[in-house]
């Protein structure tokens, strides 16, 4: 610093903001003047957004709302909200089984100091819920499906005419409806396969 001591117009100040002038005068009567601009930050604005895990979502499904604060300080509060109704315990996420229809929104609160609105609201989420298809089911049930060789006229035939291998000697006899499916060989008593 220049000049001579002892210096007049010193110190420390406090000031809101604005712009103020200095003057320093030393024993000799010589000033120097600043001026100085103080400016105060804009406050923060608190706000919260939500987002389902699934919307749409299947009738009888689990769904997670998660919370998603901005400017909410490092312990925020949550209030959930469903149809209006307070809901959940103070937690950054809420789980509900919908139904459809069914409205949610978060309320929180804010820890930060210096904050505008530091209770927020988040928009509403409306569900929507789909019904689960339902399948009538009638239990165990056997279906058959049968059919009965024809008859086969000829000489010379092996009776009952109809094996179930290509090997007449070594095969079994089909004597009954067949019902399933078959490749069937038919034998002469020669057990050559015509």
């Amino acid at each position: 610093m220049g000049g001579t001591a002892p210096y007049t117009g010193t110190g420390t100040f406090t000031e809101v903001a604005g712009t103020y002038t200095y003057t320093v005068s030393d024993a000799n009567g010589c000033t120097a003047v600043t001026t100085i601009t103080v400016t105060e930050p804009a406050l923060l604005v608190a706000s919260v957004s939500t987002s389902p895990s699934s919307n749409p979502a299947c009738s009888g499904t689990s769904v997670t709302f998660t919370a998603f604060p901005t400017n909410g300080g490092l312990t925020p509060s949550y209030q959930w909200y469903k149809n209006g109704l307070p809901v959940g315990g103070d937690s950054p996420t809420y789980s509900l089984v919908p139904l459809n229809g069914d409205q949610v929104y978060v309320q929180m609160t804010s820890s930060e100091s210096c904050i505008t609105g530091s209770i927020a609201n988040s928009s509403v989420v409306a569900m929507t819920v789909f019904n689960t298809p339902a399948i009538n089911n009638p239990g165990a049930q056997t279906a058959y499906i049968s059919y009965t060789l024809p008859a086969i006229t000829g000489t010379n035939l092996v009776s009952p005419h109809y094996y179930n291998n290509s090997q007449a000697l070594g095969g079994t006899q089909i004597t009954g409806p067949i019902t399933s499916t078959q490749t069937v060989w038919i034998y002469d008593q020669t057990a050559t396969s015509p």
